[in-house]
């Protein structure tokens, strides 16, 4: 029995594992105690990989959809007559006909990420899609007019910070996400007992929020005036760093204004918020006491992310910790990672502070910018299903189920049932490959070598993580790069080759290839810095991209944004008064794994219960402008009043099929999205990010 080192690729956490393989089968897979970032933790879902690993309903071959049916075939079959239909399809409408659509799992296979972005661009289309418009995709937005790179993101130093204000996150079931942060209750309850003051604002008390720290209710989706409140406060009452905002920003003059327009009355921010306005000014004056020590960060993840206005709270987030000096000093750091991306990416077209990246304008629904290549997801359904130059008409989904995690099920449900194509590259037949063409068996992250390139720069602990291929298919799977360069060579035009890591390692400057060397030679993984410690001064001025290397505070093309700030009534009304927010589960990792429960359930604060006659396990239904669900119900004080809590990931089409198929993907539960908006004119204006907290419900009782 060989025992192997690798790391899991279910989130940003990366935890180390270690895996006892005989006869190309892992028969022992646990966590590393001698990894030196996760030092053996890991979650229930990481755990877990090991089930899907070896699961009976996993695909081993590729399959053909007859009717209702699904036939085996072979590779050399499945390819020819996609890329047969593929050509056809492209003749007949254009090269823009033919979309492509990734899902989470991506983010952590480097070769995934580049083979299917370099398919898209030698077939000319530019429609690519991610699930980032769902999660995350404003980060990259803000991040881009902000620093001048999409791929500057800052992240808070947990180990020397003195105040953490965290906003719309839940660090035991997501490990904070945007920071790779293993070990997270453990880590907090350290962070506290060296005298770190911890505050979770979130409508929901939630799991980390009981064990560690103070816990301060806010309405959904008002997070930016709360924000802005605080902005005007340290302003008007000169808190900020004159001195560090003189030497690396401008604009300040312009900052003050907006801020004090829609932040100088604290009332009505307490008001709109939920927050005592003493509650707001105690943080603002614990946040710069503690500056003045160890330093602090104002961070935020998914709740923050999935607003109406979260390109803009992006930028809140960032301009309070900038004006409190709170940046790449002390507070914040900002981490070149394991390669330099910000200087690879505009080799490809999409790390620059011009306006349009990678395409080069604005999707045909909704005129949006694309934001690292990709356009808005809740879009797909109008782009298929509208016609005229550039419809849609094929699509391919890799390691992803948009039909359970996009908005408006049911109207992408139709879009997709209206394709000449859809092809699905994915471990299991889920939701979206139950009505795909064809779907194509990929293999696991354990059956690919990989790094961690995409989430280095955001680890407090500058480590990078190496893996190589674990055990070999037993089946006929193939990795994602393997299929796309079959399918490009069929097609007729260019494709990357192999090995993927050579590829990628021709495109590194002298360093990074250096760097790459050792880490695939220490077989695990290695630290980044020699000190083993993350740096300071790493990204002003310097790391700027903006020509004078200076971070303008109020970007100019964020005047639209204010005057819709100007015109927002919030989105509960006397018809919807309920304020529905999604989110994942401990147990759970968004559509694709759910490690335990056999259904999610509706919670709802224990005065709404009352008021409405319902009592645990009793089905409701909850009912948006868009649709209708019925779920059962779960009460509890951990909300705030007005608020319902439904995680997201769960529910399928399959039970809705007379005879689904034997090999189908089982998803229990119901899935929250049959109810969410994916009209264009709702999405967010910089990322097109989808409401998916504070959407403005009712519920019924049955």
């Amino acid at each position: 029995m060989e025992k192997k080192v690798t790391y899991c690729r279910i989130c940003e956490g990366s935890c180390g594992f270690l895996a006892e393989v005989e006869n190309n089968r892992i028969i022992k897979y646990y966590p590393d105690k001698e990894h030196l970032v996760s030092q053996g933790y890991s979650c229930i879902k990481g755990r877990k990989t090991i089930e899907m690993q070896y699961d009976p309903k996993r695909l081993k071959v590729p399959l053909k959809r007859n009717e209702n049916s699904f036939e085996s075939i072979s590779w050399e079959r499945a390819i020819n007559e996609i890329s047969a239909k593929l050509l056809e399809i492209k003749s007949k409408y254009g090269q823009n006909s033919i979309g492509l659509y990734f899902g989470n799992p991506t983010a952590f296979s480097y070769s995934a990420s580049v083979y299917s972005v370099a398919f898209m661009k030698f077939l000319g289309s530019r429609n690519l899609y991610s699930a980032g418009s769902q999660d995350c995709n404003n980060k990259f937005a803000h991040s881009r007019r902000f620093y001048g790179s999409p791929l500057i993101i800052i992240v808070p130093d947990f180990d020397k910070i003195d105040y953490l204000m965290a906003l719309g996150t839940n660090p035991i079931a997501s490990h904070f996400s945007f920071v790779v942060f293993p070990r997270p209750l453990q880590r907090l309850k350290e962070m506290e007992k060296r005298g770190c003051k911890i505050v979770w604002i979130n409508p929901r008390r939630t799991e980390t929020a009981k064990q560690i720290g103070e816990h301060v209710f806010i309405r959904p989706n008002t997070d930016i005036y709360l924000l802005f409140g605080m902005i005007n406060y340290i302003l008007e009452n000169k808190l900020e760093d004159r001195d560090f905002i003189e030497k690396y920003s401008k604009g300040i003059e312009n900052l003050r204004k907006v801020a004090k327009e829609f932040g100088g009355d604290l009332p009505r921010i307490a008001k709109i918020t939920g927050i005592p306005k003493e509650i707001i000014i105690k943080m603002v004056k614990d946040f710069i006491t503690a500056s003045k020590r160890g330093g602090a960060s104002v961070y935020g993840r998914a709740g923050t992310d999935r607003g109406s206005f979260a390109t803009l709270l992006a930028w809140a987030k960032d301009v309070f910790n900038f004006i409190t000096g709170n940046i790449d000093q002390k507070g914040n750091f900002y981490s070149y990672g394991l390669i330099d991306a910000v200087s690879l990416a505009k080799i490809g077209g999409i790390g620059g502070a011009k306006k349009s990246e990678f395409p080069k304008s604005g999707s045909r629904i909704g005129n949006f910018p694309s934001v690292l290549g990709t356009y808005p997801a809740a879009t797909m359904a109008d782009e298929i299903l509208t016609p005229g130059d550039g419809q849609i008409k094929a699509m391919i989904v890799m390691a992803g189920d948009p039909l359970v995690s996009c908005p408006n099920t049911k109207r992408l449900e139709k879009a997709f049932n209206n394709l000449d194509l859809l092809v699905s590259i994915d471990l299991f037949l889920n939701d979206t490959g139950l009505l795909a063409h064809y779907v194509l068996p990929s293999t696991t992250f354990l059956e690919r070598d990989d790094l961690t390139l995409t989430t280095s720069s955001f680890n407090p602990i500058p480590f990078a993580n190496y893996s190589e291929v674990i055990v070999h298919p037993d089946g006929d799977q193939k990795p994602e790069w393997e299929i796309f360069n079959l399918l490009g060579a069929k097609m007729g035009f260019a494709t990357l080759g192999g090995p993927p890591l050579e590829v990628f390692k021709a495109t590194l400057s002298r360093e990074d290839k250096k760097k790459i060397k050792e880490l695939v030679n220490s077989g695990k993984g290695i630290f980044l810095t020699a000190e083993k410690q993350i740096r300071y001064n790493t990204l002003l001025p310097a790391r700027i991209q903006h020509p004078d290397k200076l971070i303008d505070l109020v970007p100019a093309d964020y005047s639209t944004e204010f005057e819709k700030l100007r015109q927002w009534k919030g989105p509960e009304t006397k018809q919807f008064p309920f304020s529905l927010i999604s989110g994942r589960e401990i147990n759970t990792i968004n559509s694709w794994l759910h490690a335990e429960g056999e259904t999610n359930y509706c919670r709802i604060n224990s005065e709404d219960a009352k008021l409405l006659g319902i009592e645990d396990y009793q089905p409701i239904r909850v009912v948006s402008p868009i649709n209708s669900i019925e779920i059962p119900v779960l009460i509890t004080p951990d909300l705030m009043q007005g608020v319902i809590w439904i995680p997201h990931g769960w529910g399928g089409i399959h039970r809705t099929l007379q005879n689904p198929p034997e090999l189908a993907a089982e998803k229990r539960g119901i899935n929250v999205n049959l109810i969410t908006d994916d009209h264009w004119e709702h999405l967010e204006t910089f990322a097109g990010m989808v409401l998916l907290d504070g959407i403005p419900v009712k519920l019924e009782k049955i």
